[in-house]
């Protein structure tokens, strides 16, 4: 029997019936909920109301959560190795083994756990990690609080579409989880479990690793029943050791195992059995459709002793023969039947999300912090680019970055910080050693901040003179800013029709002297009844706001006149401006 009246999958309130109204899941009759969990509404922290259990497994639980304090949904996970503890009398306290080793592999577990969420927190600006809001102990155990991730993993995926996935989809993940592990390895952070579990996909089809294994890596060390929380198949030979030696290779092995099951829907051999001379034959052998060269690649990541395999994820980009054109993912999502889109999984035995429509939430929750909830709103720049939609927005050192600079006030920076990309010809002029400069924007480029303390200008004219103010409808412009300031090329923005940005000769607005910058890179719609325009994210390199917040992958933002954004590197500043235009003067 619940002990409110709300659903444990969505929190909307059930109305006295068992199913429930809004995702249709029944508690009562729900056969595969696992023992030893917390109970439906347990409130941690004084903050977070726990629901069903999303997953469970030999190192601790995950569970679908509410945060009253912004009625958003959460996920929180909690530290609880089957091995060594068991849950208390009260039903909320985790107590280690009474054993002197349990106690202590417990203990330091939870320290590593601890670690762990400060290290995931760390990468909150890199778009593919899952954004990690709060971390806290409790409980004699520990909790860490994510974004709920709307979609399924890797392994749902390929098991709902009988073993495998396109492989444009696998060859897409490939590359974007070896590009984001480059900037996670520079940290000296290792995933150590890197596996189709393990990687998500979202239902607007961003892809998200999740699960960092530093703490289970050091539970199982101690462990000599090491295959519990090792995957066969997915783990290397030095995993299965305390003295093996980790690095950025042992990432590459699990990632080169996970491309090669969701590619040929074939089960893995296990590293120790191929050790003792089973053969798992090539891609190219199975004929799954890639190159001979990326069958090469992906056999070379696997290979059993490490000294042999990629290093690192440079290394193995640097042979892997995909054509990042054919990753377009504007044209993959613009393309594709309905059907065939990822979609959030219905809410039944085999589900693990909750469903899409966002639930109702009582008065007391909804009062704690008003939030428009609707998944069609576009997210304001105005809001620093976060909301409910894209990210739940539990992030109180974000919220207070924000208040201290004013967020994004008509699309101007307000004393943002600006970071120098070595690839940006003005930063090597100003900055010839390459090296991060934090300081402030004005003091890193006061030239280009001199030119740009006045109107963006149009042959040596503001923007506001530079048109003829003939009679006409006000429209938008979209225009490219050079180091000076001035605007170099601009083209109008019509209403209500979509402008492609990127290197394809198909673009309205093309920029073509930069291999990183994508096809279809981003794209701009004039919405008149709002006064807004609709900038989207397509890319795999990034779309910024000016002071360096990156755009979520797909997630609609509202932006206004006169806003600036870059493409890649701030050398392809661009800039929203309003204007009457008939002639030139």
């Amino acid at each position: 029997m619940l002990r409110f009246d709300s659903c444990p999958n969505c929190f909307a309130m059930l109305g006295g019936h068992e199913d429930c109204p809004v995702c249709g899941y029944n508690y009562t009759k729900d056969e595969k909920k696992p023992s030893g969990v917390l109970p439906p509404f347990t409130l941690l922290a004084d903050r977070y109301l726990t629901g069903k259990v999303l997953g469970k497994g030999g190192f601790g639980v995950t569970y679908v959560a509410m945060d009253i304090e912004s009625a958003a949904l959460c996920a929180v996970k909690e530290y609880m190795p089957s091995e060594y503890s068991v849950r208390g009398v009260d039903k909320k306290s985790v107590i280690a083994l009474s054993d002197r080793k349990a106690r202590y592999v417990f203990e330091h577990g939870r320290a590593k756990f601890v670690e762990e969420a400060k290290t995931l927190y760390a990468l909150k600006s890199n778009p593919v990690v899952v954004d990690i809001s709060d971390y806290f102990t409790e409980n004699n155990t520990a909790y860490l609080v994510m974004e709920y991730l709307d979609g399924t993993d890797l392994r749902r995926m390929c098991k709902s579409s009988g073993g495998k996935i396109s492989p444009e989809l696998a060859k897409e993940v490939l590359v974007t989880v070896a590009t984001a592990m480059v900037d996670i390895h520079k940290m000296g952070i290792l995933h150590r479990d890197l596996s189709p579990e393990n990687i998500y996909i979202t239902k607007n089809n961003e892809i998200k690793l999740i699960d960092f294994g530093a703490a289970r890596d050091y539970v199982q060390t101690q462990n000599s029943g090491m295959s519990i929380l090792l995957k066969p198949g997915f783990a290397p030979p030095e995993q299965y050791s305390s003295k093996g030696s980790h690095g950025p290779w042992t990432d590459v092995y699990g990632l080169c195992s996970t491309f090669y099951t969701i590619v040929s829907g074939k089960s893995l051999i296990d590293a120790m059995y191929r050790y003792r001379g089973e053969i798992q034959p090539t891609l190219y052998s199975l004929g799954c459709p890639v190159t001979k060269k990326t069958s090469d690649v992906i056999e070379k990541g696997m290979e059993l002793d490490y000294e042999k395999r990629y290093r690192s994820f440079e290394e193995l980009l640097r042979d892997l023969d995909i054509d990042i054109e054919e990753l377009d993912l504007y044209n993959r999502k613009n393309k594709q039947p309905k059907d065939e889109a990822v979609k959030p999984v219905k809410a039944d035995a085999d589900r693990d999300g909750a469903p899409s429509p966002k639930p109702p939430v009582s008065d007391s929750a909804a009062s704690a912090k008003p939030q428009d909830r609707s998944p069609q709103r576009p997210i304001s720049a105005q809001d620093g680019g976060a909301s409910a939609q894209a990210r739940p927005e539990a992030d109180q050192s974000r919220s207070r970055w924000q208040g201290q600079y004013g967020g994004y006030d008509n699309g101007m920076r307000q004393g943002s910080v600006f970071v120098n990309s070595p690839n940006d010809s003005y930063a090597r002029q100003q900055n010839p050693s390459g090296q991060q400069d934090h300081r402030p924007y004005h003091q890193q480029y006061p030239q280009r901040e001199s030119a740009r303390s006045n109107s963006p200008q149009i042959d040596g004219q503001p923007i506001s003179n530079a048109f003829h103010s003939a009679p006409g409808a006000s429209s938008l412009y979209l225009g490219l800013l050079s180091e000076t300031g001035r605007v170099s090329y601009s083209i109008p923005v019509p209403p209500d029709q979509e402008i492609r940005i990127g290197r394809s000769k198909n673009c309205e607005f093309i920029i073509s002297d930069d291999s990183d910058v994508s096809r279809v890179h981003c794209t701009l719609k004039y919405v008149p009844a709002t006064g807004e325009a609709v900038l989207t994210d397509y890319s795999s390199n990034g779309t910024y706001f000016e002071n360096n917040l990156r755009l979520n992958k797909l997630a609609p933002y509202s932006i206004r006149p006169v806003c600036r954004f870059y493409l890649v590197q701030p050398r392809h500043m661009l800039i929203l401006f309003e204007a009457t235009p008939q002639r030139r003067y």
